[in-house]
């Protein structure tokens, strides 16, 4: 029982037989046996019972301990014990029920368990957990031990419309697990105040357009601003608070990794009706929802272990659910570690269990620039821009779109020429901050850009004359030779 898939089969199936003993004829029968040649069906519920509470405890299986407390706990016999144990580890197999664990190899039975398993995890229903095994056990009845092959000639699907976006743009996916990470104070919580606003009521956000669908936000980060931050940037936007279809959970005690939480946050998703239509479940933050004395994030599968568990199986109840949650930038650690269990906070490792990463930057006060980390899995993308906090401390917030920070090849083009004109039309140097007010209709980066590109080339068309400030004068084309398609 060392797989994580075999520990949730184990989950899963002795979970329902506690729950309905009924289903242990089916499991005995998977290993050749049959319920009549036990008797009484006491002890075989009991074992089930006891087997499933030390895989909640997350306890080993080892098989004289547990025979022994199986017997003293239901009074059975420990022969009796003993015969059953061998009859569900394989009729006398040593190996922990290697023969329960083969008959449950076929793809679709295993993966129906592992579902299963994660669920009862998370505290599920009794019923549907019942559900979920007899359903795995009429699959793995029907020989489903083929491999489920994708239909490869259906028609090619569109490119899902984007949950925060325009055209040619797309800030955050639909159904997709999207992370925002950023130092503290980078503005994360502003940000996602504001997209949950926008998403709850449709209206756009830093020039973008939502889809409107209702949204669940959960943050353990203890900010005791938090109600306030929304009331502010509701103002902002102009919206009624207790219109949306929005709810805001702020408790510093919740944990996304603790059992029964994901429960939890899948009857909110219910009651906002996220089986019925799209919806958004936002998580602040991933530093908070780890169990450090349970959990062991330590690489790229812990990671993807985990948001199978969270994230993904939230996803897997609500096809139509788009996740985002945030976490922290990676920050130098002792010795060069770069890994979870040294920091949560302070790995960036977490883009293994995600779609698309994007990273917050801090760029000036109350301004913040954002940047794509890791690009979408369905090739959504969106150039890096900056963006405004506006407001004072009573007053509401906004945030503004402040335009791209990056500068495009056109655009560097187009202000490269123009410097070239201005220089050579003023006949000497001139600082940059003179270049910058004498060039218009070209952004303030992007004429630096020119002048930098335009001078640190190995055959300059400018010098420059100056380091702070720095100053730039006209090179003649005859001192370079340098062919800049007619923009001289």
């Amino acid at each position: 029982m060392t797989g994580l898939y075999d520990r949730d089969i184990l989950e899963a199936s002795l979970s329902a037989c506690a729950v309905d003993p009924s289903l242990i004829a089916a499991l005995l029968a998977a290993n050749g046996g049959e319920l009549v040649d036990f008797g009484d069906i006491r002890p075989l519920y009991g074992l089930a019972r006891h087997l499933a509470d030390l895989h909640t405890r997350g306890e080993m299986f080892d098989r004289e301990i547990a025979a022994s407390r199986i017997a003293e706990t239901t009074g059975a016999e420990r022969g009796d014990v003993d015969a059953i144990m061998r009859s569900i580890e394989g009729r006398g197999n040593p190996a922990a029920f290697q023969l329960w664990l083969d008959k449950l190899r076929s793809l679709r039975f295993r993966r129906r368990l592992v579902d299963a398993g994660e669920h009862a995890q998370n505290g599920c229903a009794d019923a549907d957990l019942v559900a979920a095994v007899q359903l795995a056990v009429r699959e793995g009845e029907t020989g489903n031990d083929g491999l489920v092959f994708a239909d490869l000639t259906a028609p090619p699907l569109p490119t899902p419309p984007a949950l925060v976006g325009r055209p040619g743009c797309t800030l955050i996916p639909v159904r997709q697990k999207t992370g925002v990470v950023g130092d503290s104070g980078a503005g994360k919580t502003h940000l996602f105040v504001s997209l949950a606003l926008g998403i709850a009521s449709g209206c756009d956000v830093l020039d973008m357009a939502c889809a409107q669908q209702p949204v669940l936000y959960c943050t353990s980060d203890d900010d005791p601003d938090m109600e306030r931050k929304f009331q502010r940037h509701a103002a902002g936007l102009g919206l009624d608070l207790g219109s949306l279809p929005l709810r805001l959970v702020s408790d510093p005690e919740f944990n996304l990794d603790r059992p029964g939480t994901v429960a939890r946050v899948r009857k909110a998703l219910a009651d906002l009706g996220a089986a019925e239509r799209p919806a958004t479940f936002i998580l602040e933050s991933l530093t908070t929802n780890v169990v450090l004395d349970l959990t062991n994030l330590h690489d790229a599968v812990s990671v993807r272990a985990y948001i199978r568990r969270t994230l993904a199986a939230l996803q897997a109840d609500f096809p139509d659910l788009s996740s985002i949650v945030s976490h922290h930038l990676k920050k130098p650690q002792a010795g060069g570690a770069n890994d979870l269990s040294t920091r949560v906070s302070g790995s960036v490792q977490i883009r293994a269990g995600l779609d698309c990463v994007i990273g917050l930057v801090p760029d000036g006060p109350e301004a913040f620039t954002v940047r794509t980390l890791k690009r979408s899995r369905s090739g959504a993308r969106f150039d890096a821009f900056k963006v405004r906090i506006l407001g004072d401390p009573d007053a509401p917030l906004t945030l503004k779109y402040d335009g791209t920070v990056d500068v495009s090849d056109s655009e560097l083009m187009g202000a490269s020429g123009a410097v070239l004109a201005f220089l050579k039309a003023a006949g000497g140097p001139r600082p940059l901050k003179a270049i910058v007010a004498g060039v218009t209709g070209f952004r303030d980066r992007a004429i630096q850009s020119a002048c930098r590109r335009l001078s640190d080339g190995e055959s300059p068309r400018l010098v420059r004359t100056g380091i702070k400030p720095a100053a730039y004068t006209y090179a003649p084309p005859k001192q370079t030779g340098l062919d800049l398609g007619g923009l001289d």
